[in-house]
């Protein structure tokens, strides 16, 4: 077989470079004065160029491989340092058969590429200055990577951050998988085979705040979370609320699908419901109300244990006492917060005109005539001569009820008559009563 040395290349290593740029490097690009890439520049407008976290000096070798524009891709050196940056690419990498596929450049410095090696891959350049250039760093690192468990570490600017798969944690056989942060304190095991999300359920998220747990586990803070359905071994349920006070707690042993008897009690203690049995809303009205506006019901049944009705001021409150049976004897006691007023109602089938009858407790007796429109007085004085005579009486009035006795006279009476007038009352005696008669009278009005 005959065989022909220019398929061939001995060396096809370019070179090595000082340094590798993996960001666009702006400049104004000349593709040399031939156009053909031959003494082509990159001139950056600036008086230094760091690339790498080093420090350009003049004649570094520096490999640009992510230009925006492909086509200024290539090898260069720092031609000049000034007012701006020349670069001007390297004689050995500036015509298309120069930059054959497979070609291959070592980088020497920097952070991030020291060590690395480049190389051309296709599609072939035709045209310097018009088809791209592409590198590909071949000595990166591999799309996936098979480790006997020695430990693996994962590293963070902050040591205490780092993540650490630890020694003995198998991925495939039985499925614990240990993840500790640099510090130790925090450590997920995954043990359960066929792991899931529900598996979690019973996961404690620790972190310093609300909304740190919040993130954690995916929730926004500032929206109501709201969730289908969750079931959860009753361990005791704790809602927080800004106020700890105000904390709602399902307590241990508050099972809600069989005896359905549960629990609610404010972070304080101070308020609990219970519910037994299948309760319904009639359940409820054994049970102490308390709102801030005045309910309003449509029917109340209640077992007189008490009922008291509240008024801002306590000497107002309006208190059915026990005992109080409003269906049978129909006796109704009402008595207000001081106990000094009591309405005793104990007629069968009373109406408001029994009332008629009732006593009026007034301050003074003068309130208490006008209150029950009586009139009541001592009349005018008559000298005797006669066993009849018309009384001044003032307020009475010819339809009134009247009684008089006699208070004052000379001769020893009886009153055996008295009939009511136009403010007099004419009173009839068994005999002249003499000089300086007087008598008492009460004028009653008729219904």
């Amino acid at each position: 077989m005959t065989t022909f040395s220019a398929f061939y290349r001995r060396e096809q290593q370019i070179s090595s470079v000082r340094l590798a740029r993996s960001s666009n490097l702006a400049g104004t690009y000349s593709n040399g004065p031939s156009n053909n890439g031959i003494g082509a520049t990159l001139t950056v407008a600036a008086s230094t160029l760091t690339i790498d976290s080093v420090l350009c000096v003049e004649n570094d070798r520096i490999l640009l491989f992510a230009q925006t524009s492909g086509f200024q891709n290539g090898i260069y050196f720092i031609a000049s340092i000034g007012s701006t940056v020349v670069l001007e690419r390297a004689p050995d990498f500036q015509t298309f058969d120069q930059m054959k596929p497979g070609y291959f450049v070592p980088v020497a410095a920097g952070t991030e590429f020291n060590g690395a090696v480049f190389g051309v891959v296709e599609p072939q350049v035709g045209i310097v200055g018009t088809d791209s250039i592409v590198f590909a760093n071949v000595a990166a690192s591999p799309d996936s990577l098979t480790l006997n468990n020695d430990g693996l570490q994962i590293y963070d600017t902050d040591a205490s951050h780092l993540l650490t798969i630890s020694p003995g944690s198998n991925l495939t056989a039985d499925r614990v998988f240990t993840l500790t942060t640099g510090d130790a304190a925090r450590t997920l095991d995954i043990s359960a085979a066929n792991v899931t999300v529900s598996t979690f359920g019973a996961s404690v998220v620790d972190d310093a705040s609300a909304a740190a747990a919040a993130t954690t586990l995916g929730l926004g803070t500032g929206d109501n979370v709201s969730f289908l359905s969750a079931t959860l071994p009753n361990a005791g349920l704790h809602l927080l609320d800004t106020n700890a006070s105000h904390d709602l707690v399902i307590s241990p042993g508050s099972d809600l699908t069989a005896d359905r008897v549960l629990t609610l009690t404010t972070g304080d203690a101070a308020r609990s419901i219970t519910l037994s049995g299948n309760p319904t809303l009639a359940d409820w009205f054994d049970q102490s109300v308390k709102v801030a506006d005045n309910p309003a019901f449509a029917s109340v049944t209640l077992n007189n244990s008490g009922l008291h009705v509240l008024d801002s001021n306590a000497s107002h409150d309006l208190v059915i006492t026990p005992g109080s049976d409003l269906t049978a004897d129909r006796i109704l006691t009402l008595t207000t917060g001081d106990a000094a007023r009591t309405l005793d109602i104990s007629a069968a089938n009373v109406t408001v005109s029994v009332f008629g009858a009732s006593l009026v407790d007034d301050a003074a007796d003068l309130n208490a005539l006008t209150t029950l429109n009586l009139r009541r007085g001592d009349s005018d004085t008559w000298g005797g001569g006669g066993t009849s005579f018309a009384f001044t009486c003032t307020g009475i009035v010819a339809t009134d009820i009247v009684l008089v006795s006699l208070i004052a006279s000379a001769n020893n009476v009886a009153v055996t008559k008295c009939v009511a007038g136009a403010g007099v009352i004419t009173v009839d005696f068994t005999a002249d009563p003499g000089a300086g008669t007087i008598v008492n009278f009460l004028g009653i009005p008729t219904v």
